[in-house]
């Protein structure tokens, strides 16, 4: 049974002086064919050397930062959504290696 994970950016918080992205605001959602869960976090990010314009910014660049500060261990989030998104996360990785054993 394959879980499916849904990243959404929800909302930022920006700088509007440099448009410097300081809080990603998201929803996790993991899901098979009998379960769902979510969660709603938030995650600040440090000021990179270069930004980005904001106006160059995807979601698919959003995610790619929120997924790298997840797993970087570095949560803003409040105590009881940080236990689901570890979680999440443990799901995903675990999910990934059994599809990696299957095609071995």
């Amino acid at each position: 049974m394959a879980t499916t994970y849904t990243y959404k950016i929800v909302d930022l918080d920006r700088e509007t002086v440099d448009d410097f992205v300081s809080t990603i605001h998201y929803t996790i959602s993991a899901s098979d064919e009998t379960n769902e869960a979510g969660s709603y976090g938030s995650i600040g990010l440090k000021r990179p050397d270069t930004l980005i314009p904001y106006a160059d910014l995807t979601e698919e660049k959003l995610i790619e930062w929120l997924k790298g500060e997840l797993n970087s261990g570095k949560k803003t989030d409040e105590d009881g959504n940080e236990v689901v998104i570890d979680r999440v996360a443990e799901l995903e990785a675990e999910e990934e290696g059994d599809l990696s054993a299957a095609s071995h």
